[in-house]
């Protein structure tokens, strides 16, 4: 089983937080996320959630669109920022099916260190805007993920 750890695309400014959409460069960074990143890498994708907040669920939709992918979306409260990084942790690791988080920093950042090394700080990767790391749940007792690629944006086309 693999885990998708997605970090929303560049939003626009403004208040409240939550109502804060993607920008035109954050609609131009998951075009370029779809064109650099092959359909294969990602296809087995069943399941998106993403945070409640309104970048994360445009690039959850976002993603799934340009990938063509036929899968349930799901808002998960767990996924704002300060959302708990332990119980998530322990529901990831019952899944049997692919899956793709949409979330915020430095929740997101906190999340794979936490995934990697059972400790959240200090981050392990930083989680640039659009940024997409690939997890791969192993089960075993001592490390239970494994890094198998991160792409930030900086290397998509």
């Amino acid at each position: 089983m693999r885990l998708f750890l997605l970090r929303h695309a560049d939003a626009t400014h403004g208040f409240p937080d939550a109502d804060r959409a993607l920008s035109t460069k954050g609609v131009k960074q998951m075009q370029a996320l779809a064109h650099s990143i092959k359909p294969k890498a990602i296809t087995e994708i069943k399941s998106i959630w993403h945070s409640p907040l309104l970048r994360a669920k445009q690039t959850a939709a976002l993603f799934a669109e340009n990938f063509d992918l036929n899968c349930t979306v799901s808002e998960r409260e767990e996924l704002v920022p300060g959302g708990s990084i332990e119980s998530l942790a322990c529901e990831l690791e019952t899944l049997n099916e692919d899956t793709l988080l949409v979330g915020h920093n430095p929740h997101m950042e906190a999340l794979t260190s936490f995934l990697l090394k059972r400790n959240s700080h200090p981050a392990m990767i930083t989680f640039k805007k659009a940024g997409i790391v690939c997890l791969e749940y192993c089960s075993h007792p001592d490390q239970s993920w494994i890094l198998q690629w991160y792409a930030p944006p900086c290397l998509l086309s």
